[in-house]
């Protein structure tokens, strides 16, 4: 998380963004470092990142913040989102 505190304050969203999703497919048992995300993920778009990595991780990530597909998220994974 320090880490992805110093990136927030350079201002480098890409970096950011790659810090904190690279936690996030760390903390679902497919561990990468921020510079290991971009390796993997530079020069594509969000939608298609996310659908890789959840082929990657098997967890279905939320995209968007429709109640309906948090619910159909909720379902499918069999248990509540935070």
């Amino acid at each position: 998380m320090e880490q992805t505190l110093k990136l927030a304050c350079w201002g480098d969203s890409e970096a950011l963004a790659n810090a904190v999703l690279a936690e996030i497919v760390t903390e679902l048992g497919r561990p990468i470092t921020a510079r290991g995300f971009n390796d993997l993920y530079i020069v594509k778009r969000f939608a298609d990142v996310m659908t890789a990595v959840e082929a990657n991780t098997g967890a279905a990530l939320i995209v968007g913040n429709s109640e309906a597909e948090v619910g159909r998220l909720q379902a499918e994974n069999g248990k509540a989102h935070r």
